[in-house]
């Protein structure tokens, strides 16, 4: 009898996510070349996730069954939400049970979904390991839960101290995320496991040789990534360097579009890019520039960084645990600052003395680094967790 996989996406719809749900699918495909695998989702983020896969070749897929399932609306009623979060929580275990299913993966997951998956699985005894991965929901560990009763009922840390499952373990998605789990919270850390972001790489651009230097902000301009400072930057630049070229390869969420000196960057506007406009800006970009918060990063990935390696560009980075981690592993992948004054000089003297030679050697080292994150070299990680969570 043919062992049967079953990946849930729990919360994201449309487009939202859909790089990472294809390459951890096509990762646990690698990984069990003799199975095959059920996804349950929303409707349109499994044909995202299926067209995705067709686009990167992946011919494993063909051993996918799609299932749609309906997915909480965030920012709906609560009890609304509740109600969704309880029906996956059964629908996922009735299928497993039901396929006799090696084990369970949730692509995603949310501090609610935990409160029922928890005490779902201790109540039905499900034996079959459950691996769930932590992406942003992780970053609220360090922030101070709301005095309102319901939101302080349901803070991530509280959640997770809930009795646990012998055969569940968390992602984190870095090695870096859960070294510092382990400094700051070392009873939940035992938990959790750490697998790099796998990705599906395309072919990257060849590297252009400036003028101009065009300098990046990737992705959309929530709070934590301070599109204000890359402003900032393009501002100040502008004045010492008038020919560098500031870029938004991305949209301008919330009030991104009001931002002090947003004027400075090219493509400042709040409709969402389709796939072929944003490939389009990430491509002529020289370098992509991160501005975010250090410290938001230390419990949470950054897609950008991925977005910077996807594309072969090299990266001006203010320094953070995560993307250190990164530099250590695959060398000379851009640069590295540890203030803003700090970054202002670089690109300042980038733009004015381009260094054409040492340029093709990151873009060279960006290329080939990409290789470590591919679902083929990344199978093996994602076995052994399962293995582990049979113990």
């Amino acid at each position: 009898m043919t062992r049967r996989i079953l990946l849930c996406e729990p919360q994201c719809a449309g487009f939202v996510h859909v790089p990472f749900n294809a390459a951890l699918l096509a990762t646990v495909l690698a990984a069990w070349p003799d199975t095959e695998m059920t996804f349950l989702g929303e409707a349109e983020h499994l044909q995202r996730v299926r067209e995705y896969l067709e686009m990167h070749g992946c011919a494993a897929a063909e051993r996918v069954s799609w299932a749609p399932i309906d997915v909480p609306v965030r920012g709906g009623n609560g009890f609304r939400i509740l109600g969704r979060e309880w029906t996956w929580c059964q629908r996922v275990l009735c299928e497993a049970r039901a396929s006799d299913v090696d084990f369970v993966v949730l692509c995603s997951t949310t501090n609610t979904g935990l409160l029922f998956l928890k005490p779902l699985l201790l109540c039905t005894r499900f034996q079959k390991p459950v691996v769930a991965v932590l992406h942003g929901i992780l970053g609220s560990l360090e922030r101070p839960a709301s005095r309102k009763p319901w939101y302080w009922a349901l803070h991530l840390k509280r959640v997770l101290l809930l009795p646990h499952p012998r055969t569940l373990r968390y992602i984190a998605l870095s090695p870096s995320i859960l070294e510092h789990l382990a400094v700051r919270f070392p009873g939940l850390a035992q938990r959790f496991r750490a697998f790099d972001i796998p990705c599906m790489w395309s072919a990257a651009t060849p590297p252009q040789s400036p003028p101009p230097v065009r300098f990046g902000f990737l992705g959309t301009t929530s709070g934590p990534k301070r599109f204000d400072r890359f402003c900032r930057l393009a501002f100040d630049v502008s004045g010492e360097a008038p020919d560098a070229e500031f870029v938004l390869a991305g949209f301008a969420a919330e009030d991104g579009c009001s931002v002090e000196h947003c004027d400075a960057v090219q493509g400042v506007g709040a409709r969402p890019l389709d796939a072929r406009e944003f490939a389009d800006r990430a491509a002529s970009l020289t370098y992509s520039v991160w501005t975010g918060d250090p410290e938001y990063y230390r419990l949470v990935a950054s897609a950008s960084f991925l977005d910077s390696l996807y594309y072969g560009k090299p990266g001006i980075y203010l320094r953070n645990p995560y993307v250190q981690h990164y530099f250590d592993r695959m060398g000379d992948i851009g640069y590295l600052v540890d203030s803003y004054e700090e970054m202002r000089a670089l690109v300042i003297g980038l733009a004015r003395d381009f260094p054409h030679e040492r340029y093709q050697q990151q873009c060279v080292a960006v290329v080939q680094a990409r290789q470590a994150l591919s679902p083929e070299a990344l199978g093996g990680a994602f076995r052994a967790i399962v293995d582990g969570a049979r113990g």
